[in-house]
């Protein structure tokens, strides 16, 4: 999550649908398509300026969001948190070139030591309201645990929607798609394809006075409490295979993880 306003929810059990995601021609190729495979040697930046690391900056919590807790190679950027501290790291879309509704996909690999939070979510320009999260708890992944995904949509205004979702696999065992399709009062969520959660009928705008403009926002942090854990007690990384994103459109555009 972004910004120290983010309040953490406990979860409530539900299931994983298995509505698979229709097979469809890409009409227009994706307005955001980062790879990591032509990134600027020693940039903070990819080749054409449309993703960024971000930071160094103070997160959620006190976390130090620094760049140097980012490494891209051989098409992958992998994410650390160290140990025993407030660490993690963060990209993001450029400021510059504001998304609006249409389908956000990630392909991530999560962590499998305790104490990291990491996901995928939409947040307004500016850093404001409204957002739209998908977020998985390393403490839940591992052989032999059960895993999930948390779904969270926050208001231009102020309230929100929550949800959580049994998953058919463990996140840190490889690369899964993950992404959702953000239209004018809707949300879909989707994981390797295939629907796992509906919200209709959502605030027109979720609330805001015009379709919501903002980034693609992917991070990993640590975050002591109840909910995420203790501070993890080794270095550990999220890995991140490919940020896309396809402005305006109705339907989803899901890719196979690899």
């Amino acid at each position: 999550m972004k910004t120290t306003r983010r309040t953490l929810l406990s979860a409530s059990a539900a299931g994983l649908a298995a509505a698979a995601l229709p097979h469809e021609a890409f009409a227009a190729g994706p307005t955001i398509d980062e790879q990591f495979t032509s990134w600027l040697a020693g940039s903070a930046w990819n080749a054409n300026r449309t993703v960024r690391i971000n930071g160094d900056w103070t997160g959620t919590g006190g976390n130090q969001l620094l760049r140097s807790n980012v490494r891209i190679a051989q098409g992958v950027a992998t994410m650390t948190s160290r140990a025993n501290q407030l660490s993690g790291a963060e990209l993001q879309t450029a400021p510059d070139k504001l998304l609006g509704n249409g389908y956000y996909e990630a392909s991530m690999q999560m962590s499998s030591v305790p104490g990291i939070l990491s996901g995928i979510f939409f947040k307004a320009e500016n850093y404001g309201m409204p957002e739209v999260d998908i977020e998985i708890r390393s403490r839940d992944n591992g052989a032999g645990k059960e895993h999930y995904a948390f779904y969270t949509v926050h208001y231009f205004g102020g309230g929100h929607q929550y949800k959580q979702v049994r998953l058919p696999f463990d996140p840190a065992a490889g690369f899964h798609s993950y992404g959702f399709l953000m239209g004018r009062n809707s949300i879909r969520f989707y994981v390797d394809g295939k629907l796992t959660h509906t919200w209709t009928n959502l605030p027109t705008n979720l609330g805001a006075p015009a379709e919501p403009k903002g980034y693609l926002m992917t991070n990993s942090w640590a975050q002591p409490g109840e909910w995420v854990g203790a501070l993890p007690t080794r270095d550990t990384s999220t890995r991140i295979n490919w940020l896309r994103h396809w402005a305006g459109t109705t339907t989803p555009r899901f890719t196979p993880a690899r």
